[in-house]
Formats: structure tokens, sequence, C-alpha cells
């Protein structure tokens, strides 16, 4: 199994992978672009969702927009465990 801290996987760009990632952790340590990221992104989510819920769906209205909700949850429940950092 490969260690996160030596993943040297190219982007299409010819980037490394650990490079991008650390520009992006970097990046998201500017007190402005914080304050951004919380009203940018739960507006974003809202749109999505919004859009999401106005699809036809198989079962209920809101079908797409639950499915939505539930996999992003899926994927940031690691995020946000006690002590992530």
């Amino acid at each position: 199994m490969t260690d996160n801290a030596t993943v040297t996987t190219s982007t299409p760009s010819g980037r490394k992978l650990q490079d991008w990632l650390s520009e992006y952790a970097e990046s998201h340590q500017n007190p402005f672009n914080k304050k951004i990221h919380q009203v940018c992104v739960p507006v974003i989510m809202l749109t999505v969702l919004g859009l999401l819920a106005s699809v036809p769906a198989p079962f209920f209205v809101g079908f797409w927009a639950v499915v939505f909700v539930l996999l992003a949850g899926a994927c940031h429940v690691p995020v946000f465990r006690p002590g992530a950092a």
C-alpha cells in the first residue's frame, strides 16, 4: 500500500499531485480566502441542491438532491472527524 506522503502521480499538466495539494493547502490558509469560502461554498451547495431538486426523479421530488447530499456527506465524514487537521 502506498503512503499518501509519497504519491508522485503526475497530472495532465505535468505537475505532481503532491505539488497541487501543497499549493492548495497553502492557499487555503489565507484568512480572506477562508472568509470567501465560508460565504460562497454554502451558496454553491444550495444552488446545486436547487438544480438537482428540479430534475425529474423516478421516486419523489428532490430525489437527486437527496442522493447528492448523501454522497457528499459520505465523502466528507473523514474530513470532519475529531482530531482531523
